[in-house]
């Protein structure tokens, strides 16, 4: 049963990738100058660059210099890494977007099969979903952080599945991690953690008092 598993998912693995690699050009595609942006834009380069200057939490379009409190810190993280290497947090978020953007097609499409009857022809066509979104075309064409804020989510919901589905630690650990990932990507992940407590309060109706200990205690550790 394995052999045959594993010779069903290889056709779906493969189509995913290819669709994630279109996602990741198309990313790059529609911003070949450099990604586009509104007043949000603005601070998280700003306070990229400020970061990667070892001059802090700072937004550098401020004077006096103003910290960075009314957005969450990750994002500008990840648009900072690069800058140590000399690439332009507005360059990085190009390569950011595309990314997230491929992830984001692939978690799609690998839920959708896992969950749907492990039936190809849905999992391809809610990758082409998420591929072919004006909303999703339009957020990965800018400096937000929602490219990363929507690939997390789908790795929180695959997360919860597997958990709920196989109740391995490895899979509530990866889910507390994408939970953490998502609160200081976007404070709106705070209702992905609400609804993530609710589902697992419910599941753990039915085991035994030593199991919830132990799965409660792990996911609030992490």
């Amino acid at each position: 049963p394995d052999a045959t598993g594993n010779a069903a998912r290889l056709p779906l693995i493969v189509s995913l990738l290819l669709l994630s690699f279109l996602a990741a050009l198309a990313a790059l595609h529609v911003e070949p100058v450099g990604a586009g942006g509104i007043w949000d834009s603005v601070i998280y380069v700003g306070t990229a660059r400020s970061l990667a200057k070892g001059q802090g939490f700072y937004m550098a379009h401020s004077l006096p210099l103003t910290p960075l409190t009314n957005w969450p810190p990750l994002y500008p993280i990840l648009l900072a890494g690069p800058a140590y290497f000399g690439i332009d947090p507005a360059e990085s978020a190009r390569w950011i977007n595309a990314f997230c953007w491929g992830c984001s097609v692939f978690l799609a499409g690998v839920i959708a099969w896992s969950y749907a009857g492990r039936s190809y022809p849905i999992a391809i066509l809610t990758a082409l979903a998420i591929l072919l979104s004006p909303d999703m075309v339009e957020v990965h064409a800018q400096i937000l952080s929602e490219p990363p804020f929507v690939a997390l989510t789908l790795a929180c919901i695959a997360g919860l599945l597997m958990f709920l589905e196989r109740r391995k630690t490895k899979y509530l650990i990866a889910l507390a991690v994408a939970i953490s990932a998502s609160l200081v990507t976007r404070y709106a992940g705070i209702f992905l953690l609400a609804g993530v407590v609710a589902i697992l309060a419910l599941s753990w109706r039915a085991s035994s008092a030593a199991r919830v200990t132990t799965e409660s205690s792990n996911f609030c550790l992490v």
